[in-house]
């Protein structure tokens, strides 16, 4: 069993891919991590690209042949993983997989220092982001504060997103769609996790485009729906 697995999401990130496997290398050959890729029903060249990749011990390819959303191919990944820890992070380049190692060194750190079975919880804490995108997680993050009375619930959708095993007893509750972060985020909470944030930079794209933050009008949906989740997890929890 490995410390800490981490699943890289891709739906159309073909051209990320080659960049992504090199990291990917460098951190199972050096850490005791594993990474799962996961083409989430891809239409592009990402599970041929992904075939042509040769696997190793902590690096594993896996497809759905349909993309039902964010959070039902995460949940259906982390059935594959092995870790002490799980978790994921982007596979857009926009979220550096290097971070993954700032994670495990910070978690390995906490874990050797307590005797006491503490159960962490990670997010990343993003830096350098437009102030539109700042303005907007500031919103979310102070209406999921009135909802749920809680300081920790900030920076919702940044990665790497890192959890204790036990959580996956849980992702039933979650939703299949991009609220699928704060749902796992909110069980966490529920269940007293200790969080730990971790400074990460957030730098513009490097290929392709986001599937939702696009214009005035997209950030206006995605508040309402989340919105609408918020609810919908305030019964649920």
């Amino acid at each position: 069993m490995s410390l800490l697995s981490i699943v890289l999401p891709c739906y159309e990130e073909a051209l990320s891919l080659p960049e992504l496997y090199k990291k990917a290398i460098f951190i199972t050959d050096n850490y005791d991590i594993e990474i799962i890729f996961l083409d989430n029903g891809s239409k592009d060249q990402s599970w041929e690209i992904m075939q042509s990749l040769k696997e190793k011990e902590r690096i594993r390819f896996i497809k759905l042949q349909t993309n039902k959303g964010y959070g039902f191919g995460i949940k259906y990944a982390l059935n594959f993983c092995n870790g002490k820890y799980i978790g994921w992070t982007h596979a857009d380049l926009q979220t550096d997989l290097f971070d993954v190692i700032k994670a495990f060194e910070l978690l390995s750190q906490k874990i050797n220092c307590k005797s006491n079975n503490i159960k962490y919880a990670l997010k990343g804490k993003r830096l350098g982001r437009k102030a539109s995108d700042m303005f907007l997680s500031t919103v979310m993050g102070f209406i999921t504060k009135l909802i749920f009375f809680s300081n920790n619930l900030y920076e919702i959708n940044a990665q790497p997103s890192i959890f204790d095993r036990s959580i996956l007893n849980s992702l039933k509750k979650t939703p299949d769609d991009y609220n699928f972060d704060l749902g796992v985020f909110l069980i966490a909470n529920s269940k007293k996790y200790t969080f730990l944030r971790l400074p990460v930079l957030f730098p513009e794209r490097l290929y392709g485009k986001s599937h939702w933050n696009i214009n005035l009008i997209s950030k206006v949906k995605f508040i309402i729906n989340t919105f609408g989740g918020l609810i919908k997890m305030r019964i649920k929890i």
